[in-house]
């Protein structure tokens, strides 16, 4: 039996291209986007709110749905997750929280090549028109350069 829950994300972009992310709390080399599941009976923009102040102490508002999509179980749990990507207002700037896994300010390839939800955020780089292919001529990744463009905050 597939169970799926509601889960939320936030894209958040600089100038210079390079997303916020978060290091997953069991691999610290995989990285994702700000976000979590989402609590009985809250809504969407309450968990993306939640969320985001919890692991990256942001507060923000004019909370905008840019895409939904289902992320299939990775696991023997059998949970599959509905996602929604929002993007906000920030109100302040990102800082890293207690108990919270480490954030960082990351290449859009690094949330293709080094996360374990590399579907979806193929998919939502897709609809947004960005491109997630290796910035090298060659069309190899390297993870080396990768991790080396990978600003702590």
């Amino acid at each position: 039996m597939i169970t799926v829950k509601q889960s939320v994300s936030l894209f958040v972009m600089r100038d210079d291209g390079k997303l916020l992310a978060i290091a997953r709390r069991d691999d610290p080399n995989s990285w994702g986007l700000v976000g979590g599941k989402v609590d009985p009976c809250e809504t969407l923009e309450a968990a993306i709110e939640r969320e985001a102040f919890e692991e990256a102490g942001l507060i923000i508002s004019s909370c905008t749905p840019i895409f939904t999509s289902f992320v299939p179980s990775r696991s023997r749990t059998g949970m599959s997750y509905l996602n929604t990507t929002f993007i906000a207002d920030l109100k302040n700037d990102p800082s890293p929280q207690v108990g919270e896994p480490r954030l960082a300010w990351v290449q859009p390839q690094t949330l293709i090549y080094m996360t374990s939800y590399r579907s979806y955020n193929e998919r939502l780089f897709v609809h947004l028109g960005l491109d997630s292919r290796p910035p090298f001529a060659s069309g190899v990744i390297d993870v080396a350069f990768l991790q080396d463009s990978i600003e702590a905050i």
